[in-house]
């Protein structure tokens, strides 16, 4: 499977953003408290669902957000190509 984009609707701190991955590795950068974690946390949960709040290191505003709503798409392509 490789992934080949994301939107985040609504996600922690993130708003409306896209981001394509291409092809080998793909690299986030940015300032201190720019979302880069927040967008890993975004992966985990389209992937993997949101973790059980105890003893998780996922806050309530990572969870659902500052307005209690999380929301948004991953798209991937199997190792045959389907999407």
């Amino acid at each position: 499977m490789k992934i080949l984009e994301i939107y985040i609707e609504r996600f922690g701190m993130l708003r409306e953003r896209s981001i394509r991955f291409d092809g080998g590795l793909n690299v986030l950068s940015g300032e201190n408290e720019s979302g880069k974690s927040t967008v890993l946390s975004f992966i985990r949960y389209m992937l993997y669902g949101l973790p059980a709040a105890k003893g998780a290191r996922v806050t309530d505003t990572d969870r659902f957000g500052h307005d209690g709503a999380i929301g948004g798409t991953l798209t991937y392509a199997t190792d045959g190509g389907a999407r």
